[in-house]
C-alpha cells in the first residue's frame, strides 16, 4: 500500500523542517500584523458609532433598528426607511422600504427595545461568536491539526477577508446565515435530515437566498429534508404573521422586493447576474453602496429586462443541472451556494461570505492530491483573486479609458462603459469558482 501524497497546505501547516518552520513564523507574523490593522479599523468605526457619531457605513444595522422600532410602535415595518429614520433617528436615510422578509423582521424586532449603540454591540457580538464557530468548525472539518496560535491566525485571517469584514462593518446578516448554512450542511453530511432541513428553512426564511436547494432536493428525492425545509419556511412566516400582522406578510410578498430591486439592480457593486442585462442596456449607476456611473452599451430598457431574465434562467438551469449530476454532496451543495449568489437579484460583496464553504470543499479535495495540478493552481488563483476587494476595481474604473474622462459626481465617478467593466471582475471570479467545482465533479466521475 503506497503512501498518500502530501499536499502543499499540509506541509505548510504541519512540517517540522527548519525552513518550513521559519516560513510559517514569517507568515504568521505578517498575517497577524495585517489582520490586527484591519481589525483595529473595524473597532474604531464601531467605537465611533457607539459614541453617537452615526455614519452610513452601518446602514444595514440602521434598517434592523428602524424596522424593530416600527413594529414596537405599531407602525408598518415596510414604511419607507427615510420616514422611519426621521421619526426614530432624526435624520435622513434611503428612500425605499426595508427589503427583509417578515420572518427576519420578527427576529430583529426585540432589538428595537435597545438603543442603537447597544444594538450595534449586541449584533456585533453575535456575529463574532458565529464567526469563531465557523472558523474552528471548518478547520476541524479540513482535519488541520495545528497549534492554537495557527488556529487564532486562521480566525483572524477569516475576519479580515473583505466579505467578512464588510459584513461586520455594515452590520449585515450574512455571517450569521453562513453559520446556519454550515451547520445545515454538516448535519446533512451526517445523515441528520430533519435537523438539516429545518436549518436550511430558517436560512431561506430570513434571506430568501438558497431557494435553489428546494428543486435540488426535489429532484434528488430527499423528501424528509425537503419536508422539513418547507415546514420551517411556512412556520416562520406563520409566526411572523402573528407578530407583524398577516396583512404585512402579504404586503411584503406582493411587491416590496420589486421596489428595492429597482434601486439597486444596476449598481456597480451588485454581483448578481440579474444586473448584467441592466448594466449593458440601461447603464450602471451609483446607488447608496455604488461609486460608479456609466452609460449603457446600447440604451434599450426592454432588452435589459429580457437579457437579465434569460441570463438568470441559464445560470439557474446549469447550476441546478450540475448540482444534480454531482454524486458528491459537498460539491453539489457548493455549486448551489455559488449559483444562489449569482441569481439573487442583489448580491453585495458580503454575500461572498457563503463562499467559505465551497473553498473549504475544494481545499479538502486538493489535500488528497499531490501539488501542483491544474485544479490546485486554479484554486490558488481564485483564492488570490477573491482577496481583491471590489473597491480596487472601482478605483481602476475611475481611472477610466474610452470616450471621456471620469468626472466626479455625488458618491463616485462617471466613467465610460468599457471602464465600468472593471467592476464585473468579482462576478467573473464567481463563475470561475463554479467552473472549478464542475471540473471536480468530472474528476470524481472518472475515479
Amino acid at each position: 500500500m503506497h503512501n498518500q501524497p502530501s499536499s502543499l497546505i499540509q506541509n505548510i501547516l504541519t512540517s517540522t523542517q527548519p525552513g518550513m518552520i521559519s516560513f510559517r513564523r514569517v507568515f504568521i507574523s505578517i498575517g497577524l500584523a495585517g489582520g490586527l490593522v484591519l481589525l483595529a479599523k473595524f473597532f474604531y468605526y464601531t467605537a465611533l458609532l457607539v459614541s453617537g457619531n452615526l455614519n452610513t457605513w452601518m446602514r444595514d444595522i440602521y434598517q434592523y433598528y428602524l424596522i424593530g422600532r416600527a413594529v414596537l410602535e405599531g407602525l408598518s415595518p415596510y414604511t419607507s426607511l427615510d420616514i422611519l429614520a426621521t421619526r426614530f433617528l432624526g435624520g435622513s436615510y434611503v428612500y425605499h422600504p426595508a427589503p427583509y422578509p417578515p420572518p427576519f423582521v420578527a427576529v430583529v424586532t426585540p432589538l428595537g427595545l435597545f438603543r442603537l449603540s447597544q444594538m450595534v454591540l449586541i449584533w456585533g457580538l453575535i456575529q463574532m461568536i458565529c464567526l469563531v464557530w465557523i472558523a474552528v468548525t471548518l478547520q476541524r472539518w479540513l482535519k488541520w491539526k495545528v497549534s492554537l496560535a495557527v488556529t487564532g491566525l486562521i480566525c483572524l485571517l477569516v475576519i479580515c477577508w473583505y466579505p467578512i469584514l464588510d459584513d461586520l462593518m455594515f452590520g449585515n446578516v450574512m455571517i450569521i446565515l453562513l453559520a446556519f448554512l454550515a451547520a445545515a450542511w454538516l448535519a446533512l453530511r451526517e445523515g441528520k435530515q430533519i435537523q438539516g432541513g429545518l436549518l436550511l428553512g430558517f436560512v431561506i426564511s430570513i434571506k430568501l437566498i438558497g431557494w435553489l436547494l428546494i428543486p435540488y432536493l426535489f429532484f434528488k428525492r430527499q423528501w424528509r429534508v425537503l419536508f422539513s425545509l418547507i415546514s420551517a419556511v411556512l412556520i416562520a412566516n406563520l409566526l411572523a404573521g402573528f407578530i407583524l400582522g398577516f396583512d404585512q406578510v402579504m404586503f411584503y410578498y406582493k411587491g416590496i422586493g420589486a421596489q428595492t430591486l429597482a434601486v439597486y439592480q444596476a449598481a456597480a457593486w451588485n454581483n448578481s447576474i440579474w444586473s448584467l442585462g441592466w448594466r449593458i442596456f440601461s447603464g450602471t449607476y451609483p446607488a447608496s453602496v455604488g461609486h460608479i456611473e456609466a452609460p449603457p452599451l446600447l440604451a434599450n430598457p426592454l432588452l435589459a429586462r429580457v437579457v437579465s431574465w434569460v441570463l438568470m434562467f441559464i445560470v439557474t438551469w446549469f447550476g441546478l443541472k450540475w448540482a444534480i449530476e454531482a454524486r458528491d454532496f459537498d460539491l453539489a451543495f457548493s455549486i448551489i451556494l455559488c449559483a444562489s449568489i449569482l441569481i439573487n437579484p442583489v448580491a453585495w460583496s458580503y454575500y461572498f461570505c457563503l463562499l467559505l464553504i465551497p473553498f473549504c470543499v475544494l481545499v479538502r479535495k486538493q489535500q488528497e492530491k499531490s501539488f501542483p495540478n491544474r485544479e490546485s493552481l486554479g484554486l490558488l488563483f481564485l483564492s488570490l483573486a477573491f482577496l481583491v476587494p471590489p473597491k480596487v476595481y472601482s478605483n481602476l474604473a475611475s481611472l477610466s479609458f474610452g470616450t471621456y474622462h471620469p468626472q466626479p459626481i455625488e458618491g463616485g465617478f462617471r466613467v465610460s462603459f468599457l471602464a465600468s467593466l472593471f467592476t464585473l471582475f468579482p462576478m467573473m471570479w464567481l463563475f470561475g469558482l463554479i467552473w472549478l467545482l464542475r471540473q471536480q465533479v468530472r474528476l470524481n466521475e472518472l475515479e
